[in-house]
Formats: structure tokens, C-alpha cells, sequence
């Protein structure tokens, strides 16, 4: 992002005293730095100043983590409840929401042929991956969400399969010993090997034994930062 499209952005500070918390960029000071606030602005948080190295655009791991953080965290010690904490804890919210809406009504498109291939089992952190790829206008096919009621489940596999050009392989625990996940990626990766129509990008979300087949391909590490895996994806699928 350049140093002027900060503004109306939700970030997480990186570094400083502030590491962690999520704002909202508001506005910016001749000094080339820019107003952070943690929490809405219409509701008066708390806000400082500082620079564009300082913090990043947030994905929603680091609003779901941040929000897990606030609401463990609610109270100090002398059981006073943090204004600043609740401030910020609704900027969190809502912007999950509002990521969460997106991700719940946008549906894949002819121009889009991504294919998520996971367990059912990883249906909460898929969703969560396919939000962030929303959120950087992709929008990948999902079960859940574009099969209609009354469509045959494996019929619109199959075709959402026969179409991609990208299939993400999100490799688990679960995923690795799913057959119905084998089956899906094994007949994409033959037809990359054999064609080149398709390109599988595998994904690990959790320690796991990668099968044989996608050992000599790189992968997203996910289980060594949400934030640098994401980027890797992103950057893969152009």
C-alpha cells in the first residue's frame, strides 16, 4: 500500500509500545506519520502518531486473535473495566462483521476458478482464509456457500473442479486423512503435470504429514505466520 492509501484502513501496530492492538487509520500530520486510533473515531479513543513501518493492514487472524486477547483480558487488576480495551474491542468487531458479511454473500463468478479443497473438519480457518482473499478482491469457490439448496453436492464439485484454474490445497491433520480431499487434489495435480491448465498451491494450516505428491512443491506455511503465508498466496495467484 502506498504511504497515502493509509486512510480509512483498519491496521495492527507491528512494533512500538502499541504492538498488537488494532486502530484505524484516520488521518495523517505534515510529518509524514499517521493518526492511529484504536476504536472508532466517532466514539473518542484513545489515538497516536506514528509512521507507516509501524503497523500493517489487518487481516482477520490478527482481528480474531486480537479479539480473543481484549475479551480474556477485559478487566486490570483492580477489576476496573477498560474503556480504551472496549473501544477498541467494537472497532474489532465490527470489522469482522463486516469482512464476515462479505465473505457470506459474495459468491464465485465466471472469472473466478480458485477451488478451495479442505476438510470439513478446517471449515472455520478456510473460512477465515477465504475472507482475507475476498477482502483483496478474489473470490474463491466454497461448498458452503455456492452450492444451492436442492444441487447435488458432488455434481457441483465436480464442475467447480472442471473450471478452476488455481485449486488451494489446505493441508491438515484432517485433510490428510481425508479420501474425498485426496480425490480432489490428485486428479488437479495430474492435470497440471500433464496439461498445465491447472496450478495447485498447497497450504499448510497445521503440522502435518504432506503427502508424496506435493512434497517437491513450495507451500504457504501458515503455521509460521498468518500475515507472510497470506502474502505468498496472494502473490501466487497473480
Amino acid at each position: 500500500m502506498t504511504s497515502d492509501g493509509w486512510y480509512d484502513t483498519v491496521v495492527i501496530v507491528t512494533k512500538g509500545p502499541h504492538k498488537g492492538r488494532i486502530g484505524y487509520v484516520d488521518d495523517a500530520d505534515i510529518h509524514g506519520t499517521w493518526v492511529v486510533c484504536f476504536g472508532d473515531p466517532l466514539r473518542l479513543p484513545e489515538s497516536v502518531s506514528m509512521r507507516p513501518s509501524s503497523f500493517r493492514k489487518a487481516n482477520t487472524n490478527d482481528l480474531v486473535e486480537r479479539s480473543s486477547t481484549i475479551g480474556v483480558n477485559r478487566y486490570g487488576d483492580d477489576s476496573v473495566f477498560e474503556l480504551d480495551k472496549a473501544i477498541e474491542l467494537l472497532l474489532v468487531t465490527e470489522t469482522l462483521w463486516d469482512l464476515q458479511y462479505k465473505e457470506k454473500f459474495l459468491r464465485a463468478n465466471e472469472k473466478t476458478k480458485i477451488f478451495i479443497s479442505h476438510s470439513s473438519a478446517d471449515k472455520p480457518m478456510v473460512r477465515r482464509l477465504r475472507t482475507d482473499l475476498i477482502d483483496h478482491g478474489i473470490v474463491p469457490w466454497l461448498d458452503e456457500w455456492d452450492i444451492k439448496v436442492g444441487e447435488s453436492i458432488p455434481k457441483s464439485i465436480s464442475d467447480a473442479l472442471a473450471i478452476c484454474t488455481y485449486i488451494i490445497v489446505v493441508l491438515t491433520p484432517n485433510s490428510v486423512e481425508s479420501k474425498w480431499v485426496e480425490h480432489e487434489w490428485h486428479d488437479a495435480f495430474w492435470d497440471e503435470v500433464n496439461e498445465r491448465r491447472i496450478k495447485v498451491l498447497p497450504v499448510v494450516f497445521e503440522k502435518c504429514k504432506i503427502p508424496p505428491l506435493l512434497r517437491t512443491k513450495k507451500y504457504a506455511d501458515f503455521t509460521k505466520g498468518y500475515s507472510k503465508a497470506l502474502a505468498e498466496l496472494l502473490l501466487a495467484l497473480g
